[in-house]
């Protein structure tokens, strides 16, 4: 009963305390739309214009990265055989004696 009574003065004091806290800096301020189209064009120019260079230097990126990878997994099975010689010969050489 107390929560619903106090529902429209909670509203009103919170609209009211925020328009003179922070309202009326933006109240009168000119909509900016002109302002962010050109920079909304200027940003779509810029990607037109430099996307082929964008897309060269990421496939450059993901092609250093994926040879990175490829050399890892060389590496990788080289040890796993190396690792299973040597695990056989302990075993071995730990039955044999």
């Amino acid at each position: 009963m107390f929560a619903q009574s106090a529902t429209y003065m909670w509203t009103f004091y919170f609209s009211y305390t925020y328009f003179w806290l922070e309202g009326k800096k933006y109240f009168l301020m000119p909509f900016l739309t002109r302002f962010y189209r050109k920079i909304l064009n200027h940003e779509l120019v810029n990607v037109e214009t430099y996307w082929a260079e964008n897309t060269e230097a990421r496939v450059r990126n993901l092609m250093a990265t994926a040879r990175e990878q490829i050399d890892y997994k060389s590496v990788h099975q080289e040890y796993l055989s190396v690792r299973n010689n040597c695990l056989l010969n302990v075993t071995l050489i730990t039955y044999s004696s």
